[in-house]
């Protein structure tokens, strides 16, 4: 599963986050269950599920 993190009340935030994340412009991609599992317990950050593509096996 891939996550999206989005830094609230910050779009232009660019800066390496926890779990070495590279944030660009408030966002920030990860396929860690772990670190989007830290980044929904903390406030400031909004984590959202993107949808597998398309012809990819998921496990």
């Amino acid at each position: 599963m891939k996550y999206t993190i989005t830094v609230d009340n910050r779009p232009d935030c660019c800066e390496v986050g926890a779990f070495g994340l590279h944030f660009a412009y408030g966002k920030a991609e990860t396929d860690s269950d772990r670190a989007a599992a830290w980044f929904r317990g903390h406030e400031g950050y909004t984590v959202r599920e993107n949808a597998p593509e398309k012809g990819k096996k998921r496990d």
